[in-house]
């Protein structure tokens, strides 16, 4: 069906083909396994992301309150001190915290966590988890009005 002229629709654009240059976007990444923290950490930085890293969901929790401000979170379930499940709670009751949009990485198969949709498996495809943080920080762009 043609369009009348003038009208447009959004379209979402990939930060890489869009050409973007801002600030980078900050990703926290909790994750209590060192190695793959860190090794993450490195994956998204050579993307173009920020990313700060916290060991557990209390260490993550007292990085946010402390003024960090982050786009993304990117949540594994199964870690000492405060797992996943009880960050996403605790996040969720925070309102200076519950917009932040959550990506679940998790070895389970049935790690649903309120408020999150369906998890990325472990191991961790980064192509699929890049896509996703794209699809979250890349809003549809618009023209006209």
């Amino acid at each position: 069906m043609p369009r009348k002229p003038g009208h447009f629709r959004a379209v979402p654009v990939s930060r890489q083909i869009a050409g973007v240059t801002r600030v980078a976007d900050t990703v926290l990444v909790v994750e209590d396994e060192d190695a793959a923290r860190a090794g993450m950490e490195q994956l998204l930085r050579a993307a173009g992301y920020e990313a700060v890293g916290a060991p557990n969901g209390q260490a993550a929790l007292e990085l946010l309150r402390s003024g960090v401000r982050v786009k993304v979170i990117i949540l594994d379930l199964m870690m000492p001190v405060m797992d996943g499940w009880a960050f996403r709670r605790e996040q969720l009751r925070d309102p200076s915290l519950a917009h932040i949009p959550v990506i679940v990485l998790s070895a389970l198969h049935h790690g649903w966590v309120e408020g999150v949709p369906p998890t990325l498996p472990k191991p961790i495809d980064m192509k699929q988890l890049l896509a996703e943080l794209d699809d979250i920080l890349s809003p549809p762009m618009t023209r006209g009005g």
